[in-house]
């Protein structure tokens, strides 16, 4: 099977499905990476909080350490829509990868890349017959996130939190409560699944052959 993990941006595959990523990586299948925009951002008065090639370093890493093949929207940080310049850079990184599962943001969620780029995956991926939505942060939102589709990532859980610590710039920044958010959700996801940890993502559609 081939997998194809889309973020907004350099880090959001690691936190929302890193330890599937892997799990999967083990099992033989092909993994790809999409992340839509160059993820620097910086505060009002222009202050750079992530540069824009740290970010690049920093995903790069991160997706040869996964064993995946990157793919770059190139789009700026909080320039994600729903419109055709993002569905034309979804739309080729499907021609080129061409998927059979694809996992991306829940198109639920506050943050404005995120809630955009779920939106575009699912207009884009409608002749694709696997697709999960997964939660890579943890603001509230409108809407509620129910999981009912668990990995369990017991075997890859640490594995998973290796890959966030590659980006080193924004862990740093959160003064490492990434760690302490995705232990804390793995358990959660766990308890819901019947195993210790895991990774929950919402089905969207799920095609199959038999049961």
């Amino acid at each position: 099977m081939r997998i194809l993990a889309v973020g907004a941006h350099f880090d959001d595959v690691e936190l929302g499905c890193g330890g599937t990523m892997l799990a999967q990586g083990a099992a033989g299948h092909a993994l790809g990476v999409f992340v839509a925009t160059t993820s620097g951002y910086a505060r009002p008065d222009g202050t750079v909080i992530r540069d824009d090639d740290v970010a690049r370093r920093e995903g790069l890493a991160a997706a040869e350490a996964m064993g995946a093949q990157l793919f770059e929207g190139g789009l700026p940080t909080f320039g994600v829509g729903f419109d055709e310049t993002t569905h034309a850079a979804l739309l080729s990184c499907f021609d080129r990868f061409r998927p059979d599962l694809v996992l991306t943001h829940w198109p639920e969620d506050a943050h404005h890349d995120h809630r955009q780029l779920g939106l575009a995956t699912l207009h884009c991926s409608r002749r694709i017959g696997r697709i999960l939505t997964y939660r890579s942060n943890w603001d509230p939102s409108p809407g509620r996130f129910e999981p009912r589709f668990f990995v369990d990532i017991e075997t890859t859980l640490e594995a998973k939190l290796d890959l966030i610590r590659l980006h080193a710039s924004e862990f740093r920044r959160t003064e490492g409560r990434w760690e302490s958010a995705v232990r804390a959700r793995a358990r959660d996801h766990g308890e819901r699944a019947g195993c210790r940890h895991a990774e929950g993502f919402e089905v969207i559609r799920w095609t199959t052959s038999g049961l």
